[in-house]
């Protein structure tokens, strides 16, 4: 088997702050003349926005598993439940960002 497909050793391995917007991973002891594979696993994706900008700055999940997300967005097609043609939905407000908070269910499968 070539040296590159062996299973090697797992070892723990974190995300952590650097600053206000930078991250590293924190790895535990392991051999520094080897190589270090990071592969995360994801759970689920999911895509939430329009067809502007979106900046999704917090996220949190309550006990049931609903995933609540909040944000900015220049998208005029942001996903929301004002009636077409609103007065807030209109091309005048999209200079400023407009802010959202969302509830996806616990799969992110749609907004809830």
């Amino acid at each position: 088997m070539a040296d590159h497909c062996r299973r090697t050793p797992l070892c723990a391995v974190a995300f952590r702050l650097i600053g206000r917007r930078r991250v590293a991973f924190e790895v535990s002891v392991f051999d520094p003349g080897a190589a270090i594979v990071i592969d995360p696993m994801i759970d689920f994706a999911t895509y939430l926005g329009g067809t502007g900008v979106e900046v999704d700055t917090q996220m949190i999940v309550d006990p049931a598993g609903n995933i609540y997300m909040a944000g900015t967005t220049w998208s005029a097609d942001f996903p929301a439940s004002l009636q077409p043609g609103s007065p807030l939905n209109s091309s005048i407000y999209r200079r400023d960002p407009d802010i959202y908070v969302t509830r996806l269910k616990p799969d992110a499968s749609a907004i809830d």
